[in-house]
């Protein structure tokens, strides 16, 4: 049985965001806290912008002050040079030194009227008449002191000098107050633009600060789940690895993890499933591979015994052959020596022919001879006791040619006996002729008797006809089995190669046995190989 670290959660799972929604969420509270932080920094910036713009406002205006503060003095000196000098020239020059520092002076009241402090306005718009005033009196002292001709003791512009004067001390002691004021100014601008540099740093490093443990927070919290569902997977992958597959992890939320651990479940139940069944059938593999070893090892002893039967099979159709071709060459000669006793007895049914011929003429002598037909009666009697032996000796004949294996010697002895007869027929013929006088009165019994010995010819013809007849048809007969026992030769030898081929198959049938006994062993040793590498899982 398989152990759980929590089982498989039944019915409806536990669902929660998923890892890719938490990563957005961490990814969204990032760009949240990145877009918080620049807004900060934009703004502090912005504060930082204003308070650049009126510090360099605040140090124009200074600036400008010290300007006006300088031109009204220069102004001063203009006038007072071009009233104490005698020279032309350097009262020209005073003139237009004057006309500059007028504008100089206009310029810069202008530019403070503008500043963007109020006191700095104030001042400025009220210095502004007084500077026209100044500057008016000025030009009008310059003007009387350049009456050479007209006025060569410059009475006039020393008369103007005191209301000049007058007006340009009361100028004098209003710009240093304008000028502090542009200082306080500028002082305050300063104060200003630290306070915004001191802020802006202050909600930066702040809001950076909050961003980074929100975040940091939300990925540990992250993080920590992950870690901790993960670390279970771990495990059960490390127990794997140990070769033990009855770990299973905890589904938890439906997210990636959860779906991992999952499908780590159902991978695990189909390893285990897939181990059982490999288990089972290397054990019936292992079973087979013995059957298959014993069934190989009967295959080679009876594919030997099969061979010795083949070989032994072989050798006797060998002999069969070998007697067969002897029968065929016995039966050629059996048929060779038919074919001269066919040959023999044509031969003496012919010369049978012939005697028959003889006997028709011996009769017509015969019948001549009536004077000696006492001693041919006698003749005639030897004649018929030859004939009757010569009856018994074709009968006999007979008998042996109906024998197929001694036809050949018995047909040798009674032709034998047939010349032994014809020797002494012949003997008897010469005493017939030397009696033939004396036989004329017997002519009538010898006509007789010769009429017999015609049938007996004609008999023996018969018989003679009738061996030959025997004969062909024993030479047609052993022909025939001539032909069937080459036939059979030739089958046997046929049969002999069959009969090798099946020993040389029986023997490669002993090989194939052999090579198979050896994969079997082959095929069982693997088997419980792969049953103790089963063995070093836990299912």
């Amino acid at each position: 049985m398989s152990r759980s670290l929590n089982g498989h959660q039944g019915g409806a799972a536990r669902r929660g965001s998923g890892i890719a929604a938490r990563l957005i969420a961490l990814s969204a509270v990032g760009v949240v806290g990145v877009v918080a932080v620049g807004g900060v920094g934009i703004l502090g910036s912005q504060q930082q912008d204003s308070a650049q713009t009126a510090l360099v406002v605040a140090d124009r205006a200074t600036a400008q002050a010290g300007a006006v503060d300088a031109a009204q003095a220069k102004l001063r000196g203009d006038v007072m040079t071009a009233l104490v000098t005698s020279d032309s020239a350097q009262r020209h020059q005073a003139i237009g030194a004057l006309g500059a520092d007028a504008i100089t002076l206009r310029s810069s009241l202008r530019a403070l009227a503008a500043s963007d402090d109020a006191q700095v306005r104030r001042q400025a718009a009220a210095l502004g008449t007084q500077t026209e005033t100044v500057i008016t009196l000025g030009q009008r002292v310059v003007s009387l002191a350049n009456r050479e001709i007209t006025d060569p003791q410059q009475n006039a512009a020393r008369q103007a000098v005191p209301a000049f004067s007058k007006e340009a001390d009361v100028l004098a002691q209003a710009v240093p107050g304008m000028v502090q004021a542009a200082a306080a100014a500028q002082s305050a601008a300063v104060a200003q633009a630290a306070h915004a540099r001191r802020t802006a740093l202050v909600v930066t490093v702040s809001a950076s600060l909050i961003v980074t443990v929100v975040l940091a927070l939300v990925a540990l919290t992250v993080v920590r789940g992950l870690r901790r569902r993960l670390s279970s997977t771990v495990e059960i992958l490390e127990a794997v690895a140990e070769g033990r597959l009855d770990q299973r992890g905890t589904v938890g939320r439906e997210d990636e993890v959860g779906r991992m651990v999952r499908a780590l479940n159902t991978a695990l139940d189909k390893l285990g499933e897939l181990f059982a069944e490999v288990g089972r059938v290397s054990r019936e593999m292992s079973s087979s591979a013995g059957e298959l070893t014993h069934v190989s090892g009967s295959l080679h002893e009876r594919a030997v015994g099969s061979a010795a039967q083949a070989d032994a099979g072989s050798a006797a159709a060998e002999e069969i052959s070998v007697t067969i071709r002897s029968v065929a060459d016995s039966s050629g000669e059996m048929s060779a020596a038919i074919e001269q006793i066919a040959a023999a007895t044509a031969e003496a049914s012919s010369v049978a022919t012939d005697a028959v011929a003889a006997v028709e003429q011996a009769v017509e002598t015969v019948r001549g001879l009536a004077q000696s037909s006492a001693e041919i009666g006698d003749i005639v009697r030897v004649i018929t006791s030859i004939a009757e032996q010569t009856n018994l000796l074709a009968l006999n004949a007979t008998i042996e040619a109906a024998r197929a294996g001694d036809f050949g010697k018995g047909f040798a002895v009674v032709a034998s006996e047939v010349k032994e007869l014809a020797s002494e027929s012949a003997r008897t013929s010469e005493g017939i002729v030397a009696k033939v006088a004396a036989a004329q009165r017997d002519a009538a019994a010898a006509d007789h008797a010769i009429r017999t010995i015609r049938g007996v010819v004609e008999r023996i013809s018969d018989l003679q006809s009738t061996v030959a007849s025997a004969v062909e048809e024993q030479t047609a007969t052993t022909r025939e089995m001539v032909r069937n026992v080459d036939e059979i030769a030739i089958g046997s030898a046929d049969v002999t190669r069959s009969i090798t081929s099946i020993a040389q198959d029986v023997n490669l049938t002993t090989e194939v046995a052999q090579q198979t006994a050896g994969t079997a062993d082959r095929v069982a040793s693997a088997a419980a190989a792969l049953e103790d590498e089963l063995r070093k899982f836990t299912v």
